[in-house]
């Protein structure tokens, strides 16, 4: 995995954590609903930032 895509690929596997576990934290923080909706947006922020590291990695094919 290239250096750039590692930061990107771990803020979408948090967001995803934070979506689907988020009934299991939700005890230590006040609105569940934020947190759903806070980990959809991280995971859609670093999933199209990982789409586009790995679409300016490929080489052009000649």
């Amino acid at each position: 995995m290239h250096k750039k895509l590692i930061p990107w690929a771990a803020l979408f596997v948090l967001g995803l954590f934070t979506v689907l576990f988020r009934l299991e934290i939700s005890r230590y923080l006040s609105d569940p609903v934020a947190l759903f909706a806070a980990g959809c947006i991280l995971s859609l922020i670093s999933g199209v930032g990982l789409l586009a590291a790995v679409y300016r990695s490929t080489e052009p094919q000649p």
